[in-house]
């Protein structure tokens, strides 16, 4: 099912319609059934749609050859996609020029040579212009090919030059890619992380070699990624906000490598980097002109949202990230994609923290078992919090274990150092019984040790600073936070 969602959505997305979907018609065929209700988000599973539409469950050998069939024209219907005016100049241009070689190379095998040339030398222009080295090498080696037939030795030597340099720039963009994948690797394996900035260090060296080389988009992204990724180890964030400028200048030097999305990946790191460096309002400045730049519900517009409300949240701009919460959360349910739901859920329980407003504890939340070193850390938080405004401190109390042994097993010492002070705040809480007069005299040394300290990647929902007052504002009066 998934892979047939994936497939309706991007034929949805694009202005190409099924021929089988007409919309003015309720259910007139089972194709356009299955098509629209998965659309809208009806047929989350494959039992769900067999036991829809036949009465029966997935292994149902109708509904099989139903969704086979249907796979099957969706796919048929990606070599027709047209584009909005929305889309960038390089998604049109990978799309038309692969598109150009499938028809060349069917030419070819089918014994129409000479026809072939013309879907090659259309695919060569984009490929040139857009610098595919790849495509430009299969345009270059059909043409050779065609030159050879019929004799024409001025034009083979011409290709087979171009041929020898697009293979030199494929090969250096293939392990530039390598590079970056390896990296991939490497964040989410158990390695040190001085391992990986060392690995990073050399790659980056060895990737601005190729660029100095060659100067291609392929090679000046790989680069900012992986300078952008070695400056947020070494908490480098200035030289990461000139990493992001460094690729605009190239944009600007580039234009038609440019698009709302581009500018929306900067964006993001430039976010990112301000958060470390709490600067909220040039952030917020910023990210205003690119709410546009992701197609909404996609992975990087959540992402976006995401680094979007934080810079509102850590600002005390609670008008602009409650707004931004809301739109989210409506985005969500129009989608159905409700694997972000938990997330969103958890950020509106911060800001409601952050307004003084109470929050409910939510036990649904698997906080020990999933997770353990992304957002298990503000789960606990936030269900402390909701405790201490409902008075449960028998409750609280019976976490204490449970936090030693969590900061024990999961938080760094050095990493996590911001939040393995907080929680022995916490644990101190609760070994003062709750008295904020003690509890605020016991926990000063930690309090001004917690200024000191930079904030972690990732970044805290909340500043532990502002919990911390939230928090010595409910016991000094149990009504208000």
């Amino acid at each position: 099912m998934h892979y047939l969602r994936q497939l309706i959505r991007t034929v949805a997305s694009s202005e190409t319609k099924p021929v089988f979907f007409d919309p003015t018609l309720p259910d007139a065929t089972l194709f356009q059934r299955l098509y629209k209700e998965t659309l809208n988000g009806s047929y989350t599973s494959d039992d769900i749609a067999a036991k829809d539409i036949y009465k029966k469950n997935s292994s149902y050998g109708p509904y099989r050859s139903l969704k086979t069939e249907l796979c099957r024209r969706l796919e048929n219907l990606l070599f027709f996609v047209r584009f909005d005016d929305k889309a960038s100049g390089i998604k049109k241009a990978k799309y038309k020029c692969r598109r150009s070689l499938f028809l060349a190379w069917t030419l070819m095998e089918s014994g129409a040579m000479e026809a072939a040339a013309i879907p090659a030398r259309r695919a060569l222009l984009i490929a040139q212009r857009y610098e595919l080295s790849r495509q430009g090498l299969e345009c270059a080696e059909i043409l050779r090919l065609v030159a050879a037939s019929q004799g024409e030795g001025q034009k083979f030597r011409h290709y087979n030059k171009l041929c020898w340099d697009y293979r030199s720039i494929a090969e250096a963009e293939q392990k530039a890619q390598e590079y970056l994948d390896h990296v991939y690797l490497l964040l989410g394996s158990p390695v040190s992380e001085s391992t990986i900035v060392d690995t990073l260090q050399q790659y980056c060296a060895a990737c601005e070699k190729y660029r100095a080389q060659f100067d291609t988009c392929m090679l000046t992204l790989i680069v900012f990624r992986l300078e952008v990724y070695r400056c947020h180890l070494t908490r480098c964030y200035h030289l990461a906000l000139q990493v992001c400028n460094t690729l605009e200048d190239f944009l600007e030097r580039k234009p038609q490598f440019d698009s709302p999305a581009r500018r929306g990946e900067i964006m993001m790191q430039k976010n990112a980097c301000r958060l470390h460096l709490r600067d909220y309002d040039s952030g917020i400045r910023e990210s205003q002109h690119h709410t546009e730049s992701f197609p909404v519900g996609s992975d990087n517009w959540f992402a976006f949202q995401q680094s979007y409300f934080l810079l509102a949240l850590h600002s005390s701009n609670y008008a602009l990230a409650g707004q931004l919460c809301q739109n989210v959360v409506a985005v969500i349910q129009q989608t159905s994609l409700f694997q972000q739901d938990d997330l969103w859920q958890l950020y509106s329980d911060f800001l409601s923290i952050a307004e003084g407003k109470t929050i409910e504890e939510r036990s649904s939340h698997s906080v020990f078992t999933e997770d353990k070193e992304g957002m298990n850390i503000p789960l606990l938080l936030r269900d402390i919090i909701a405790l201490l405004q409902a008075g449960d401190y028998e409750k609280i109390l019976l976490r204490d274990e449970a936090l030693r042994k969590y900061a024990q097993r999961y938080i760094h010492p050095h990493r996590d150092r911001r939040s393995a002070v907080f929680i022995r705040m916490i644990r101190i809480l609760l070994r003062e019984d709750f008295r904020p007069g003690t509890t605020k005299k016991a926990t000063l040394p930690h309090s001004l040790q917690l200024h000191c300290l930079a904030l972690p990647d990732p970044i805290e929902v909340l500043p532990y600073e502002v919990l911390w007052n939230r928090i010595l504002a409910l016991l000094r009066n149990p009504k208000s936070l």
